[in-house]
């Protein structure tokens, strides 16, 4: 099922198959009568995909190795399979070897991910040119989403893949299903998480505007916000802790003498992670 694009976009040569339920067959074998009819499996056999794996670590002489296994990703059943079919082996947790270099991208990788970055950006920038007024969360996801695939059509090779979008109108601020039916009012606040996935790499950003003339209040907090993050880039540096950055931020905003200085906040910046 995934063997071509897996062939065609992974620097890993050795690519082994395991069944599941979509039957994969040569066209060509069928109607030359040369398959063997097999049962229908409702699901795939996670016992037998484990015995693979093992076969393929015996034919590489590893069955007595010590197996290094992204704990994080693999279910019990899994590993007792792993255990049942390799008695003789070690198994021990990689998730965090596998964490750390993951962290450390290519320049590759951060190109595709400043490109789907800036297309998030682009694509909310693109809601700004036209009203607002009176549009409900269904409507404004659509704009977006239209915008990206505009730069999306313009850019074939772009590998884009998905996009996504989260927002809320107004005062509350949960994550409003696209069906919400209200409509946004003058001197409502937008809140808009915005992502475009390319190539496997999701950007993720945050955006907030207003709908009409924003009021003191609103004109205030955004200025104040402003200082804190423009303390945090004038300390960015290599080999800065994210950690430091947050507290930079979060202190400049709540020193600066606009009413804030209870300010607390969960993140400063939109981390994706390393995955």
């Amino acid at each position: 099922w995934e063997e071509v694009p897996a062939r065609a976009n992974s620097w890993i040569k050795d690519i082994r198959t395991h069944r599941i339920w979509t039957e994969i067959f040569d066209g060509k074998a069928l109607l030359e009568d040369r398959l063997e009819r097999i049962p229908k499996p409702c699901q795939f056999d996670l016992q037998k995909n484990c015995e693979t794996v093992a076969n393929i670590l015996k034919e590489k002489h590893l069955e007595e190795g010590t197996i290094a296994i992204e704990m994080d990703y693999c279910c019990y059943n899994a590993m007792s399979f792993f255990k049942e079919a390799l008695p003789k082996a070690t198994f021990v947790d990689s998730s965090r070897l596998i964490w750390d270099v993951s962290a450390v991208k290519t320049p590759q990788e951060v190109e595709i991910i400043r490109k789907a970055t800036q297309m998030a950006q682009d694509g909310v920038l693109a809601l700004t040119k036209e009203p607002l007024l009176g549009c409900t969360v269904g409507e404004i996801r659509i704009r977006y989403q239209m915008a990206v695939l505009k730069m999306a059509a313009a850019d074939p090779g772009c590998g884009y893949q998905d996009t996504k979008l989260t927002m809320s109108i107004g005062g509350d601020f949960a994550p409003k299903a696209g069906a919400a039916p209200y409509r946004a009012a003058s001197g409502d606040s937008i809140f808009v998480d915005p992502g475009v996935m390319l190539k496997g790499y999701m950007s993720d950003i945050g955006r907030t505007f207003v709908v009409g003339k924003p009021s003191e209040l609103q004109e205030r907090i955004y200025a104040t916000l402003r200082l804190g993050v423009d303390a945090m880039f004038n300390a960015l540096r290599p080999g800065i802790k994210c950690s430091e950055l947050f507290q930079i931020g979060q202190e400049t905003i709540r020193n600066a003498g606009t009413g804030l200085h209870a300010y607390t906040r969960g993140h400063l910046g939109h981390a994706i992670g390393i995955a």
